[in-house]
C-alpha cells in the first residue's frame, strides 16, 4: 500500500489519539485548505477507512471537519443522532447526498431532522435502518422542503405494505433512482410506481413477490427511459406458477421495452 494509505489506516485504529482537542480547528482548516489547493479529500479518505474498519463512533471525527460539506457517507456507522445532527449543523444546510445505511441507531426523528435542515438534499440512502417505519414514509410526502432524486429505503423489515401504497400513491418527489429491495412489494405498488413515479432512471424491487404480468406492465410505461433495473430474485406468479421469470420472458421485455438498460441484475 502507498504511505498514505498506510498513514490513514494507522489513523483509523484510534481516531482520538491523532486528533487531540486542542488542535482539531487547525487541523480541520489545513485539511480544507489542502483539498482547495490539491483536490485531495482527506475527510472523505479517512471516513471510508474509519468505516471499513467498523470503528466510526462520535468520536471518530470531530465534526468540525465536515464544514461546508455537501457529501457526507456514514455507512455502517455506529453514530448517536446528537453528532448526527453536529455534522449536518457544519454543513449550513448544503447537504446533497447523505448515506447512513446500516446505521442502526437512525429512526424516524432521525429522518425528520434531516427532512427539515437539509433543504437541498437529493440522495437519501437509509436502507438497512431497522428503526425506520411507516412515519418516515409519511414524512417524505408531508415536508415540502426537499426534493429527492434518489432514494434507498431498502431491508427496513418496519415498512408495511400500506405504507408503502400511501407513500407511492401520494409521491411528489422527482425521483430518478428508487431502491426497495427486500420490502414488500405488491402488484398495486408497480402500478403507483407507474404512473408516480414517471421519471425513473434506475429502480431495484429485488426479492418482490409480483405477478409477471405487473412487471411487464411496469416496463412498458417506464421502460424507455430506465438505464438500470434490478428484479433479482424475484418471485413472478405466472398462471402457470413458475418461480421465476424464463429467459425468453426477460429477453423479449428488455428488448421491447428497456432499450436504454446497461445495468440488469436478474440473479
Amino acid at each position: 500500500p502507498s504511505l498514505q494509505t498506510t498513514i490513514l489506516r494507522t489513523i483509523a485504529k484510534d481516531p482520538p489519539r491523532f486528533m487531540k482537542q486542542e488542535y482539531v480547528t487547525r487541523l480541520a482548516d489545513q485539511v480544507r485548505s489542502l483539498k482547495r489547493k490539491t483536490g485531495v479529500d482527506l475527510v472523505e479518505l479517512l471516513t471510508n477507512q474509519i468505516t471499513e474498519t467498523g470503528r466510526f463512533t462520535d468520536g471518530a471525527i470531530p465534526p468540525i471537519f465536515f464544514l461546508g460539506r455537501s457529501h457526507l457517507m456514514f455507512r455502517n456507522s455506529k453514530l448517536s443522532r446528537a453528532y448526527l445532527e453536529k455534522v449536518i449543523g457544519m454543513c449550513y444546510s448544503g447537504v446533497v447526498s447523505l448515506d447512513l445505511s446500516g446505521c442502526f441507531q437512525v429512526d424516524d426523528s432521525c429522518v425528520r431532522h434531516v427532512l427539515e435542515t437539509c433543504t437541498t438534499l437529493e440522495t437519501l440512502n437509509i436502507r438497512n435502518c431497522r428503526k425506520i417505519t411507516d412515519d418516515t414514509l409519511a414524512l417524505f410526502t408531508k415536508q415540502k422542503k426537499v426534493s429527492l432524486r434518489a432514494l434507498n429505503v431498502g431491508g427496513n423489515f418496519n415498512l408495511t405494505e400500506e405504507g408503502l401504497q400511501r407513500f407511492f400513491d401520494s409521491n411528489k418527489f422527482p425521483l430518478e433512482e428508487l431502491h426497495i429491495p427486500g420490502l414488500p412489494i405488491t402488484d398495486g405498488h408497480l402500478e403507483s410506481i407507474s404512473t408516480r413515479c414517471t421519471q425513473l432512471k434506475s429502480l431495484s424491487i429485488a426479492y418482490a413477490d409480483v405477478k409477471e404480468t405487473s412487471l411487464i406492465a411496469l416496463c412498458t410505461a417506464l421502460g424507455a427511459q430506465l438505464i438500470s433495473l434490478n428484479i433479482s430474485w424475484l418471485s413472478s406468479q405466472t398462471e402457470a406458477q413458475h418461480p421465476q421469470l424464463s429467459f425468453s420472458s426477460l429477453l423479449e421485455l428488455m428488448t421491447l421495452h428497456c432499450p436504454k438498460v446497461v445495468e440488469l441484475d436478474v440473479s
